[in-house]
C-alpha cells in the first residue's frame, strides 16, 4: 500500500482492527512501480501474477485452515475478481467498485465513454479486447459459486451498474447460490 494516508490504507486499518491478517501489495493500473519489471507481462497481468505469488506466500507461512478473502477498490477490485477466478484458494472476493459498474458496450452505445483502437478508455483500467470478452455480468458468473460482495457507491461511474449488478445476483440465485453473493451500496461515489 501507498505510504501516504488513504482510504486504501485505512481500509485496510480497519480489517486490522478487527482481528484480520492483512497484505496489501502495492499494484499499479499504469504499470509505474519503481523496481519491478513487468515481464512482458500487461499491467493486469503483472498484478494478478504478483497477487497470486502472494496467496502462494501466504499458504506456506500462514495457517491455511484460516478462510482467505480477497479485496480490492476500483483496479485492485478487478485484480480481485481475476484472482477469484484463477485461484482456487481465494473463498470469497470483495468486489468494491469494479466490475461493477457494468457493462463497457452499453457506455459506448449510450455515450458515456469514448474509445479509440488501442487505447484505454477513460473510466476504465482494462482494454477494449479484455471488455469484449468479458463484459458486464460476465466477470462475476465466472466467480460463481465463490461467496462474491459487491460493494459499489450510488455516484460512482457506469449508469446502468444496477441493471448489472442484479444481473448478477439473479444468476446466483438461478443457479442455487443465492446466499453466496452480498450487496453493499453506499451513498457516495468511487
Amino acid at each position: 500500500m501507498a505510504k501516504k494516508s488513504d482510504y486504501h490504507r485505512e481500509f485496510g486499518e480497519k480489517w486490522l482492527q478487527n482481528g484480520h491478517i492483512v497484505y496489501a501489495p502495492q499494484i499499479e493500473p499504469k504499470g509505474i512501480i519503481s523496481g519491478y519489471d513487468r515481464l512482458n507481462y500487461s499491467n493486469i497481468g503483472a498484478d494478478v501474477a504478483r497477487v497470486m505469488d502472494l496467496i502462494r506466500y501466504i499458504d506456506e507461512n500462514e495457517d491455511r485452515v484460516l478462510p482467505l478473502i480477497i479485496a480490492g477498490i476500483s483496479y485492485g477490485g478487478h485484480i480481485a475478481e481475476i484472482v477469484g477466478i484463477l485461484s482456487d484458494r481465494v473463498d470469497v472476493i470483495m468486489s468494491i467498485g469494479a466490475m461493477a459498474r457494468g457493462d463497457f458496450f452499453e457506455r459506448l452505445l449510450n455515450g458515456w465513454d469514448t474509445v479509440e483502437l488501442n487505447d484505454y478508455p477513460f473510466n476504465s483500467f482494462v482494454s477494449p479486447g479484455f471488455n469484449f470478452y468479458y463484459h458486464g455480468v460476465g466477470t462475476f458468473k465466472l466467480l460463481a459459486p465463490k461467496p462474491l460482495i459487491v460493494s459499489i457507491g450510488t455516484h460512482d461511474f457506469g449508469e446502468e451498474k444496477f441493471k448489472h449488478i442484479f444481473e448478477a445476483v439473479e444468476y446466483y440465485r438461478e443457479k442455487g447460490y443465492g446466499k453466496r453473493i452480498g450487496l453493499n451500496v453506499y451513498y457516495g461515489g468511487h
